[in-house]
């Protein structure tokens, strides 16, 4: 997994056991463990979280986006190293939790302007992954396999409307008209 990183890159995979939340912070370099404290009600927190942004609940989005970054995301200090690139693997509930969306605390309790807040996404890119070993083991498949030359599916909705959608071809004189035939 390591080596797959780039030097500017870390890997976050949380682990739920119950009441208590593991976290691994896997650098090119280094790898560190972390077990969270308070992690009662997380799963709650993350419901919330995720409520508040469909309701556009602003008050309590602030209060728990706040409460999920000091617990989850503050204890690995990612600023005290040159991170610029986060890779989550979630567990449990986590997968429900944006985390490019949770704001970062700086100006959060100031503010109600979302546009002046500091979000996890603006200070790194942020990417997630189903399974840390998954990769590794995609990876060496890859490394093997011989890829096929212009391969390509490509998927797209169906309206009853055909001539304004993706049945195009329907309509063979509005295809030859507009140049899509020519592809």
């Amino acid at each position: 997994v390591q080596s797959q990183l780039s030097d500017d890159e870390e890997l976050v995979e949380y682990l739920i056991d119950r009441k208590t939340i593991y976290v691994f912070a896997v650098t090119r370099t280094s790898i560190i463990m972390k077990k969270l404290n308070g992690v009662e009600h997380a799963g709650d927190l993350v419901r919330q979280f995720s409520a508040s942004l469909k309701t556009i609940n602003t008050e309590k989005y602030i209060e728990t986006g706040s409460k999920l970054y000091s617990l989850l995301i503050r204890p690995l200090k990612f600023e005290k190293r040159s991170v610029k690139k986060l890779t989550f693997v979630l567990d449990g509930f986590l997968h429900y939790l944006p985390f490019e969306a949770v704001p970062t605390g700086n100006n959060i309790a100031s503010t109600t302007d979302f546009t002046s807040m500091e979000y996890l996404i603006s200070k790194y890119d942020i990417s997630y992954r189903y399974s840390a070993s998954f990769d590794v083991e995609q990876s060496a498949i890859e490394s093997t396999h011989v890829p096929s030359p212009l391969s390509f599916i490509g998927f797209a909705p169906v309206f009853k409307d055909s001539a304004k959608n993706g049945s195009l071809f329907v309509n063979r004189a509005f295809a030859e008209e507009s140049g899509i035939s020519d592809v």
